[in-house]
């Protein structure tokens, strides 16, 4: 019977690890239902990965709101020299961001009110969005015109966008939070309702539950949601903070569950084996989105609250005296270590991403035969050590076919086979222009920013029918050897392509709503780059924006 077990329990291991190794090769995790424990969980494993020695502002302020125990006396001081360093430089929309934080860290902070009278509105819906959260803690009396104003920017959709005419899921959960203290404060008739008029009231009321119903018919059938056309885990985690802020259960509301699937188990895809979470599927460890999850996760888990960026939900109980007590001071917190997330561009290596490159015929082989070489030692180890059971040796067997089918699949370009000229066109049906500009980044130390911002200046392009945007992005950037950053590309399909960089310019590394957008005939797209189907005539901008486009009208 001890035997059997035995090989009952080999057996069971032997299966685990191929499952393992086949769901790496592949990139994709296995969905299953989330409970309130799981979340949970994920919040855990973000603390252990990112530790108490985390700097990230945000992740300070979730840390305080979910009421842990810190000193965080030093993050508020710092926090204050910044706003009062760069008043006239940082980002509009940060400044609020870092006021609303104060109002719960300092109240009585002066700088809250600097912020506010030079900041609101001043840089499009995002600074009503965070000045109505600044409003709504410190001085409700202007909530009703910020209100009045967001609502006055809502689509035909019923969503709201930085730019474009149709709904931005990012931006439309984050409208949902600024607004959801008023509309709980209407359906449970508290005092923060009466700075309201009985028409605006209505108006939220209609507003709110119309932005619901377009952010579940926007939630793919895996629970997640995306933005501009790629699917990610801060979308998501923007939903549940929205949904959180309503009071809404993410897990169990029938609305945002689709096929099985809830928007956190759409989350869970993204989360790494550190605890930490990655931008895009089968990438590497974000800050960002990490922050994201954990903020989705303390939001989730203090639903019955309202909403986190409501002080009134903290002020006098014991998650506000939280200041008041000393666990673990947080003491590396500085004041570069509090300016706008950034990233540092870097080379990117030969083995550009892009859909299904080619080995050369020379290390193709060579891998072929250094697998096989494993398999072979792998098995000999085996012999030696008296474990002769077939299931071994048929294990190291279908471990080296899976390897070897891996290799097969995956291919990576030389730098000299990369920007090779591409073939001649067969079967084209028009011809487009594309144009590359970085215009909006001064920054005399990054060398890879052009003197007159313009990386590719409208280049005549032919296309073949079906060619999308990125189709065209990827072949004049070979034929002028500029380097991409492509994510969102598994098994060669390039539907979901993201570009996370340009020439070098990575997204992010001007503040955290940077990146690259691209726009068709003056239009931002709504769909991936991969998925946009040029016509003949069409004019394609790709634009760096430090603000989501907004830098960009």
């Amino acid at each position: 019977m001890c035997v059997l077990n035995k090989k009952y329990n080999s057996i069971k291991q032997t299966l685990l690890v191929l499952l393992v190794i086949i769901l790496t090769m592949t990139g994709n995790t296995l969905s299953y239902a989330m409970t309130a424990s799981d979340v949970s969980d994920i919040a855990c494993g973000i603390v252990a990965y990112e530790g108490d020695d985390c700097t990230d502002v945000s992740y300070i302020f979730d840390m305080l709101t979910d009421g842990r125990n810190y000193d965080y006396s030093n993050y508020v001081s710092n926090m204050s020299g910044y706003i009062e360093e760069n008043m006239n430089s940082a980002s509009k929309v940060t400044l609020l961001k870092y006021a609303l934080y104060l109002s719960f860290a300092d109240s009585s902070n002066s700088l809250i009110k600097d912020v506010y009278d030079t900041c609101v509105g001043e840089l499009g819906i995002m600074s009503y969005v965070y000045g109505l959260l600044v409003a709504t803690a410190n001085y409700p009396d202007d909530a009703k015109d910020i209100i009045t104003t967001i609502l006055s920017l809502k689509h035909e959709d019923g969503g709201f966008s930085i730019n474009g005419n149709y709904a931005d899921v990012d931006v439309t959960a984050m409208t949902l939070q600024a607004l959801a203290p008023f509309y709980l404060a209407i359906q449970e008739g508290s005092t923060l309702s009466n700075y309201l008029s009985d028409d605006l009231c209505e108006e939220i009321v209609e507003t709110v539950d119309v932005a619901l119903t377009l952010l579940s018919s926007k939630q793919l059938d895996n629970g997640g949601f995306s933005s501009y056309g790629t699917e990610n885990p801060e979308s998501a985690s923007q939903v549940v903070i929205a949904l959180s802020a309503l009071k809404i259960d993410a897990l169990t509301d029938e609305r945002f569950i689709k096929n099985g699937n809830t928007v956190f188990d759409a989350i869970n895809e993204y989360r790494l084996t550190d605890g930490s979470f990655c931008h895009t599927l089968s990438g590497e460890s974000n800050e960002l989105a990490t922050i994201q999850v954990f903020t989705a996760c303390v939001s989730y888990n203090q639903r019955d609250k309202g909403s986190i960026y409501d002080v009134n939900n903290y002020e006098g109980n014991e998650y506000y005296s939280v200041l008041e007590t000393t666990k673990t001071d947080i003491t590396k917190t500085s004041e570069t270590d509090i300016s706008e997330t950034e990233t540092t561009a870097t080379e990117i290596s030969e083995n550009v991403s892009d859909d299904k490159s080619s080995f050369s015929d020379i290390i193709k082989p060579l891998l072929y035969v250094f697998i096989i070489f494993l398999a072979l030692v792998l098995m000999i180890i085996l012999t030696i050590r008296k474990k002769r059971h077939p299931l071994s040796y048929l294990s190291v067997i279908l471990i080296a076919a899976t390897l070897c089918v891996a290799v097969y699949n995956i291919k990576i370009f030389t730098k000299s086979e990369y920007y090779s000229k591409p073939s001649e066109k067969s079967d084209i049906c028009g011809y487009v222009t594309i144009s590359v500009m970085c215009e909006t980044v001064d920054d005399p130390d990054n060398s890879y920013i052009p003197d007159d911002g313009i990386i590719i200046d409208n280049e005549f392009v032919a296309i073949e029918n079906g060619d999308t945007v990125y189709d065209i992005l990827v072949e004049v950037c070979k034929n002028h050897e500029i380097l991409l950053d492509i994510k969102g590309i598994s098994t060669g399909n390039t539907s979901s392509a993201y570009i996370a960089a340009i020439g070098g310019i990575y997204e992010m590394e001007y503040g955290e709503l940077s990146g690259w957008m691209y726009f068709v005939n003056g239009e931002s797209g709504n769909v991936s780059c991969g998925s946009y189907i040029l016509s003949d005539g069409d004019e394609i901008t790709w634009q760096y924006t430090t603000n989501m486009g907004e830098d960009l009208q």
